[in-house]
């Protein structure tokens, strides 16, 4: 089944996406990746924006399909514990910046399981 196609605002004029269990990881990847190429960021994102997690044996948690990427058929369900996350790299400016959060899939919606503020941390490093 494709994306659902409801929405909800989200911010001043903004709308979001409300992804339903029956989303594929694929689906999921192409929102994330539209959205950062429209706004400029193509060349900044990542090829993936996320993985499942779990208790898993070999291959691991970073091996193919629990990982989100553009063109993965494998559908979401209810019970099933993603971390989320975007990440923007500028290799020549040597600057990246990250926001991640791990979710819980419910029959009709997620749950948001850290229990940390989502203030912006702002990290300098010098080099001395």
């Amino acid at each position: 089944m494709p994306i659902s196609n409801k929405t909800t605002t989200h911010g001043p004029g903004r709308k979001k996406n409300i992804f339903f269990w029956w989303t594929s990881f694929g689906e999921i990847f192409d929102v994330h990746a539209k959205t950062l190429d429209d706004l400029g960021y193509k060349e900044s994102r990542m090829n993936a924006c996320g993985y499942s997690l779990g208790a898993t044996f070999s291959p691991n948690w970073m091996d193919v399909p629990p990982m989100i990427f553009t063109g993965n058929p494998l559908i979401i369900k209810p019970g099933m514990v993603f971390f989320m996350h975007m990440i923007l790299m500028d290799s020549k400016n040597q600057l990246a910046m990250n926001l991640g959060e791990t979710y819980l899939i419910t029959e009709n919606s997620n749950e948001r399981l850290g229990k940390q503020k989502l203030d912006l941390v702002v990290l300098w490093l010098f080099n001395y």
